[in-house]
C-alpha cells in the first residue's frame, strides 16, 4: 500500500516540475509552451486520480488495522493536495501576463517554484524511507522539507510586499489579483509538502510503539 502512495507522491513531484517549467516559460513570454506544460500536468493529475481511487479501494478492503488504515488514508490525502495546488497554480499562470511584470516579481516566482520542486522531491524520498522502514533517515528528510517550507514562506512574504507596491495603472487589476492567487497556490504546495511529512512523522511514532 505504501508503494502506491509513493507512486502517487512521484506524480505530485512531477507535477511541481511542470509548474516550474511553465513558470520559466511564462516569464519569457512563451505562452504556447506554458499551455503544453499545463496539458502535461493535467495528464499527471488524471493519472494521480486513478491511482488515488486505487489506493482508496485497497484501503476499503479492511485487512489493515484501523489506525494503520487511517494513517495511510491521511498520507494519501495530503499527497493529493500537493497535486491539486500545483495544478491550480499552473492553471492561474496561464491567465497572467507575468512576462510584462517587474523582473523581481518574475525572479521570486521562479525561485518559489524551484523550492517547491525540491520540497516535493524530498517528500517522495521521505515516504520511500518510511516504506523501507528507515525511520531515522525519514525524519531527517522531513526536517529538510520543513526548512524548505520556511524558505518558501519567506519568499512568499517578499512577493506579497511586491504585489502591494504594484501600481494598478501599470497592470490590469485582474492580472494583479490572479498573480496574488498564483503565489498563494505555490505557497500552498509547500505547505502541503510539510503537512505530508508531518503525517510521516506521526506514522514513525506509531511504528515505534
Amino acid at each position: 500500500m505504501i508503494g502506491l502512495i509513493r507512486k502517487h507522491a512521484q506524480l505530485a513531484a512531477a507535477s511541481t516540475e511542470e509548474l516550474l517549467k511553465a513558470t520559466e516559460f511564462a516569464v519569457k513570454g512563451r505562452k504556447d509552451d506554458v499551455g503544453v506544460s499545463y496539458e502535461s500536468q493535467t495528464r499527471f493529475d488524471k493519472d494521480a486520480d486513478i491511482l488515488r481511487k486505487e489506493i482508496i479501494l485497497e484501503l476499503s478492503k479492511g485487512y489493515l488495522d484501523p489506525r494503520d488504515r487511517d494513517d495511510l488514508l491521511t498520507l494519501a490525502r495530503e499527497v493529493n493536495w500537493i497535486l491539486d495546488y500545483a495544478h491550480e497554480a499552473e492553471g492561474i499562470l496561464i491567465l497572467i501576463d507575468i512576462h510584462n511584470m517587474p523582473k523581481k516579481m518574475q525572479d521570486v516566482s521562479v525561485q518559489m517554484c524551484k523550492m517547491v520542486v525540491d520540497g516535493a522531491k524530498d517528500t517522495v524520498q521521505c515516504i520511500g524511507l518510511l516504506a523501507d522502514k528507515k525511520l531515522d533517515e525519514a525524519l531527517d528528510v522531513a526536517d529538510d522539507v520543513e526548512r524548505l517550507e520556511e524558505e518558501v514562506d519567506e519568499k512568499y512574504r517578499e512577493a506579497r510586499r511586491m504585489v502591494a507596491e504594484m501600481k494598478c495603472e501599470d497592470f490590469a487589476i485582474g492580472h494583479v489579483i490572479l498573480l496574488s492567487q498564483f503565489l498563494e497556490a505555490v505557497e500552498n504546495v509547500a505547505d502541503r509538502c510539510e503537512y505530508t511529512i508531518d503525517q510521516v512523522r506521526a506514522m514513525v511514532v506509531h511504528l515505534r510503539k
